[in-house]
């Protein structure tokens, strides 16, 4: 008898608690929730400002920037008289995280990227150099990363050379790429010309100053081209 009293309380119980969960309500209990997608990476765009007129800050504006989570290379030839790097980058009004930013000499290729969410719109992207005077052109490539698990990217890579060797320009590790995620390289060389990968697809550059942003999908030590012997450098990093 008392078992048939238990079973019995135990199946309104069950019932009681399907009826409730058929009618929204929250009875505590965790529920699976559906992730948002895999990861995405679309918008890519370029820009230049072909004339900073030799300043330590420098802005390109009217670039088409994607509301979201964005990457964006910014590089031009570094016009101060000692050693420079990128040191903060704002894009829509926004300051961005910088992940890194190559030291380069007088006459070397001054590259950086940087990440962080934007309002997006035509905005006025606005970079800072280390060195006085360092902007003379500049240039941007930017892209969206969307349906993201983690903002934070993976451990990054980076390459500089000093018109030192013949194309390809590598970064001096490779990146780990995890499944569904994405690496994005940002590089550029101190020349107008056409960049080039063997292992990136090349998503947006512009060739006034040689910069680029692009892509793989697996992991890899992210490799560039163009021409040889030139003031060259590359970073990048993976999402997931």
């Amino acid at each position: 008898m008392r078992h048939s009293i238990v079973a019995i309380f135990l199946w309104l119980f069950v019932s009681s608690c399907a009826f409730a969960q058929s009618q929204g309500l929250d009875l505590g209990i965790a529920k699976s929730v559906p992730s948002g997608g895999s990861p995405t990476w679309t918008n890519q765009t370029s820009g230049v400002n072909a004339s900073c007129g030799f300043t330590t800050s420098c802005s390109v504006t009217g670039v088409t920037v994607p509301s979201g989570f964005i990457v964006v290379g910014v590089g031009g030839i570094n016009e101060a008289s000692g050693a420079s790097t990128v040191s903060s980058l704002t894009a829509c009004g926004t300051s961005l995280t910088l992940l890194a930013s190559p030291s380069a000499p007088n006459g070397g290729f001054l590259l950086a990227e940087f990440y962080g969410t934007v309002t997006g719109g035509s905005c006025t992207i606005s970079a800072t150099a280390s060195g006085t005077n360092a902007w003379n052109t500049m240039g941007v490539a930017l892209g969206e990363l969307s349906n993201l698990t983690s903002t934070t990217p993976g451990t990054d890579c980076t390459g500089y050379y000093a018109a030192s060797q013949n194309a390809p320009y590598p970064c001096t590790s490779s990146v780990t790429v995890a499944s569904g995620g994405f690496a994005i390289a940002v590089f550029g060389y101190g020349a107008s010309a056409t960049l080039t990968s063997t292992n990136l697809t090349i998503d947006s550059q512009q060739s006034t100053v040689a910069i680029g942003i692009g892509h793989a999908i697996t992991t890899l030590t992210p490799t560039f081209g163009g021409g040889n012997f030139l003031q060259a450098a590359i970073v990048a990093a993976p999402w997931r």
